[in-house]
């Protein structure tokens, strides 16, 4: 008897390897998958801009790094000293306007060149709900903890999403024409909407995603929302707040995830560093005793044959570092 729908995830037409590059941007599950793919010793950029919710936000920080465009001197904001930016997350901040602009600028050049160079870019949407400035029009990333009186709230249209994405997706293709875009649904839910509002949202950028995969062939879509939403489907795949997934539900997406894009040669490759980094983690009762660093020699052994494959030399100097450790009398 079953207790629950799975959701199965249809295998892509392409593999992702161990040495592809990947450049992660969007909320917070571009973060947590974004640090899977660094965990898993993958050349990953994770969220380079910070956390971005809005399709439109995002779309413009890919923009600026295409084109290699700085933001407008109106976009700063300055607030009790410290300088910001409204298209831009909060951890991108300094003490002076220059300091900044030197900062996001050479932060535009580096995600340049890395979308230049990446095989998957994976974009995760957050929110349809937009905040526009009154005295401009434009919308913000950020509102920056300004007045609110300064902004007016709306819902993003379908159409406003996929228009927005095509002008990216153009520019994007002239600098990388290999590149695939994976698109993802946040299954963080914003409750400040309110939960039907938030479904809502939701609705708007799953719709757009449908559309876009549908129009594109370099453009996938990954159901991140729909695993945890519909497939774990149980609170207790959720944290205390009751809105972020648990470690075990981010383990689950990210099996699914690499069941439907990895290889077979990358699928052993995170099967064998696994039991590297459980070994690595290992915390003996009598570290200086002989089995035990056998067992550390061993574990060297096992990472040198991963040089050509992934760098591994922090993780070789640690544990040579380790055993020089063990091996000095006190």
């Amino acid at each position: 008897m079953d207790f629950r729908t799975e959701l199965t995830v249809p295998v892509a037409p392409w593999h992702l390897d161990i040495g592809d590059p990947v450049v992660t941007m969007g909320s917070c599950f571009a973060q947590s998958i974004g640090q899977q793919f660094l965990s898993n010793k993958f050349r990953a950029i994770v969220n380079p801009f910070g956390t971005t919710y809005h399709p439109l936000a995002i779309h413009r920080l890919l923009d600026y790094s295409v084109s290699k465009e700085y933001p407008a001197p109106h976009t700063y904001v300055i607030q009790e000293g410290n300088i910001s930016n409204y298209n831009f997350h909060s951890s991108l901040s300094a003490g002076s306007p220059e300091d900044l602009k030197h900062q996001l600028h050479d932060r535009i050049i580096s995600v340049h060149y890395a979308l230049k160079d990446c095989r998957v870019l994976l974009l995760t949407y957050g929110t349809a709900w937009l905040y526009e400035r009154i005295d401009t029009g434009e919308s913000v990333a950020n509102c920056h903890r300004m007045p609110a009186s300064l902004f007016s709230k709306r819902l993003a249209t379908t159409e406003e999403i996929t228009t927005s994405f095509r002008t990216t997706q153009a520019e994007l293709i002239k600098i990388n024409p290999d590149i695939r875009i994976v698109l993802t649904l946040s299954p963080v839910r914003h409750i400040k909407d309110t939960l039907t509002m938030n479904s809502v949202s939701k609705a708007v950028i799953r719709l757009a995603c449908y559309e876009l995969t549908e129009e594109f062939q370099n453009v996938y879509y990954f159901p991140a929302y729909e695993l945890l939403i519909d497939d774990l489907r149980d609170y207790r795949f959720y944290k205390d707040d009751l809105i972020h997934p648990t470690e075990k539900a981010e383990d689950y997406i990210w099996e699914k995830f690499s069941g439907a894009y990895f290889s077979a040669k990358t699928k052993e490759f995170i099967k064998n560093w696994k039991t590297i980094q459980q070994s690595m983690a290992h915390q003996p009762f009598h570290p200086e005793s002989t089995a035990h660093q056998q067992f550390v020699t061993r574990t060297i052994q096992q990472l040198e044959g991963l040089r050509s494959l992934v760098n591994v030399d922090r993780e070789i100097q640690e544990l040579n570092a380790y055993i020089h450790r063990q091996a000095t009398p006190s």
